[in-house]
């Protein structure tokens, strides 16, 4: 196609409209000559096995405006639920798609056409020249085929790209101060590249005036989500696609993409935004009820002693977040005064959840002023029980409860602050707890003799568990042992042990009965990687001596992580000699 000064479009664009419409296929098994979605039967047919079924699918085409507005009808209602507002989208070209200039400067461009950004990050392997497919990772700059045609990239590889408009019948022939087009003297002679070449030896690279999508873009259709899990889920498990995922376009999500912009680059990016850094709170760590630290070879007493949270907090996925730091503080509020801080676990609880959020990076301060005091006077440091910044002891668990791996094994004391990053991954918390299920009311108890030995004993035989069911032994109990019941009639009448022997005498523990249909009370939360965990400061005394009856000493403060116990003052019967 020639160009011309004056170039005028036979079709005008605003009266073409893009037409999407879900239509419905019968995909048929059996005989292929019955009628209707009931499969015919007879001895005649030649059915295989199978039925037939209708099947949603989406066809899109291209109409003008007035010959959609007819077929339409303006969206009258008809009484059946495939009319054309139940089944039928339309919007004109412009929703998708936008022209652009690929010059890199507002000059060559005119007051309207969208243009790209010059790149000023082009190290980066991703950039506007690279990404450029009119000249691919910018092969085809400098190149003048006109010299030594066997060195013309153009030919051994060039593009793909058929034609682009790239003269602007605004010029008088010259494009830009110099009076010369990006790639050489004179005008483009055709829109078709290979056209163009043949004529001129030359590729136009830049200036190129294409149509490109338009940001925001919408996705439609199924995939996984961030956290790798399938879209749309089966109802119930969140691992499994739903069985008709692949074809009920109902159940499909549909959004705009969030890619956001990078000007160094020039480019349209991924990855929605920076990382996110969240402050969180560690609240059930593998700390044991009780340890102690001796010093030197005083083997005989245990100088430092500290309890932790030794009773697990009853699962509750919809409850508030329970911090056993503020109940400890809040329990011996009478000592919390000056500069002390005494935290005394014993008899309190922990959650089953690992730590909890209190504030992520991309949250603006808690007070929303919209400036920023200076961190002494901001009231939001997070540092302190009493300061919960967003997130903390009985306060919404919505989206804050976390699981935490612990990759460089730093140390941690209950209620430790922490920077966690979110690893993408989530984990489901079996709780122990079942509920549903075929059967009630079951219940027995687990009791060992004086000699150790084992027996079941039935308190409610239940009704209903014609399934079956299983047993889940109560906190504390120390009976390790397989447990098998037996059921009559959905009855529970007794159970075996094995092994029914070697186990604390004089015990008794409660048994939990559930049906075998029974599910599982689970929650899924996310995996947080710890990064850097709370320091405390410490003071330590490094040198002291007594010169002409003064007593002179040296210290050094340590910024310490973890377990830190109180100052221990005392006779040292590690240095006497017995």
């Amino acid at each position: 196609m020639h160009t011309k000064k004056d170039p005028k479009l036979i079709i005008n664009p605003a009266s073409l409209v893009l037409v999407g419409e879900i239509s419905h296929v019968l995909r048929a098994q059996g005989n292929p000559t019955a009628t209707g979605l009931t499969v015919n039967t007879s001895p005649d047919s030649p059915i295989i096995s199978g039925y037939y079924r209708e099947i949603p699918q989406a066809q899109i085409g291209i109409m003008d405006l007035d010959s959609f507005v007819q077929a339409t009808d303006r969206f009258l209602e008809t009484g059946d639920d495939r009319n054309p507002w139940n089944l039928t989208s339309a919007t004109s070209f412009d929703a998708i798609f936008c022209p652009y200039n690929n010059a890199m400067d507002s000059g060559s461009t005119g007051p309207y056409m969208p243009y790209w950004t010059n790149p000023t990050d082009t190290t980066s392997v991703g950039n506007a020249q690279t990404l450029n497919p009119f000249n691919p990772f910018n092969s085809l700059t400098g190149i003048n085929s006109a010299d030594d045609p066997y060195k013309d990239v153009w030919m051994g590889s060039g593009h793909n790209i058929a034609f682009s408009l790239n003269y602007n019948p605004l010029d008088s022939g010259t494009v830009g101060p110099s009076g010369r087009y990006p790639s050489g003297i004179g005008a483009p002679i055709d829109f078709s590249f290979e056209k163009d070449h043949y004529a001129r030896h030359k590729v136009e690279t830049s200036g190129i005036r294409g149509v490109g999508l338009k940001s925001p873009m919408v996705l439609t259709g199924w995939g996984y989500d961030v956290n790798d899990l399938p879209v749309p889920a089966d109802t119930g498990n969140e691992n499994k696609f739903h069985s008709q995922a692949s074809w009920n376009m109902n159940l499909w999500k549909s959004g705009p993409v969030d890619l956001r912009w990078d000007d160094e680059r020039g480019v349209w990016t991924g990855g929605g935004g920076n990382t996110k850094i969240y402050l969180v709170k560690l609240t059930n760590l593998y700390t044991p009820p009780s340890f102690s630290f001796e010093v030197d070879r005083s083997n005989g007493r245990d100088q430092y002693v500290r309890n932790a949270p030794n009773t697990l907090r009853t699962f509750n996925s919809t409850g508030n977040l329970y911090d056993p730091e503020y109940i400890a503080y809040t329990n011996n509020s009478a000592a919390n005064v000056g500069y002390y801080e005494q935290l005394d676990y014993g008899d309190i609880e922990y959650p089953y959840y690992e730590a909890f959020i209190i504030r992520e990076t991309k949250q603006s301060p808690i007070n929303n002023n919209s400036f920023y005091n200076i961190w002494t006077q901001d009231c939001n440091d997070c540092g302190h029980i009493t300061v919960p910044c967003g997130g903390g002891h009985n306060t919404s668990s919505v989206k804050k409860k976390i699981l935490i791996e612990n990759p460089l094994r730093q140390a941690f004391d209950v209620g430790d602050l922490a920077f966690t990053v979110y690893t993408g991954r989530k984990q489901r918390v079996n709780t122990g707890s079942f509920t549903g299920g075929t059967g009630s009311g079951a219940s027995g108890t687990i009791y060992t003799d004086s000699s150790g030995l084992a027996t079941f004993t039935v308190n409610n035989g239940g009704n209903g568990y014609s399934l079956g069911g299983f047993a889940v032994l109560g906190s504390g109990c120390k009976i390790c042992s397989n447990i098998t019941l037996l059921f009559e009639e959905g009855s529970l009448t007794g159970a075996t042990l094995e092994p029914s022997g070697g186990f604390s005498p004089s015990q008794s523990c409660a048994v939990t009965i559930y049906p075998y249909d029974a599910q599982a009370e689970t929650e899924s939360l996310p995996v947080h990687w710890v990064i850097q965990s709370e320091f405390k400061s410490q003071q330590v005394v490094t040198h002291v001596e007594c010169d002409n009856g003064i007593l002179q000493k040296c210290t050094m403060k340590l910024q310490t992580q973890g377990f830190k116990t109180c100052e221990w003052c005392g006779e040292e019967t590690a240095l006497i000699n017995n």
